[in-house]
């Protein structure tokens, strides 16, 4: 998915499949559980820091984005001290 994101721009790239991803994006965006190496490299770390998000978010599905906002903070506040999960959280905001 991240090589396709990546070459959306492209003139040869259809508005069709660049529609879809865009789509796709916006859903994975809102659910963490959605982006693999997010999942892959964080789950343990958002159930150590994260754990009150992540209960709201199974009850709703609209409270997932909340995790999200969790691994964020902690990463600012140096809370994520899994390299891995550092570098994913890293490309949710990249810096310019």
């Amino acid at each position: 998915m991240s090589c396709l994101e990546s070459h959306s721009s492209d003139v040869k790239f259809s508005a069709d499949c660049r529609a879809v991803i865009e789509r796709r994006a916006m859903r994975r965006a809102a659910d963490w559980r959605l982006d693999f190496g997010l999942r892959r490299a964080c789950s343990s770390v958002v159930n150590l820091v994260c754990r009150s998000e992540v209960t709201a978010a199974k009850s709703r599905v609209s409270a997932s984005g909340k995790v999200l906002e969790c691994l964020k903070k902690n990463l600012e506040s140096g809370n994520i001290t899994n390299a891995e999960c550092r570098r994913e959280v890293e490309t949710l905001n990249p810096k310019p």
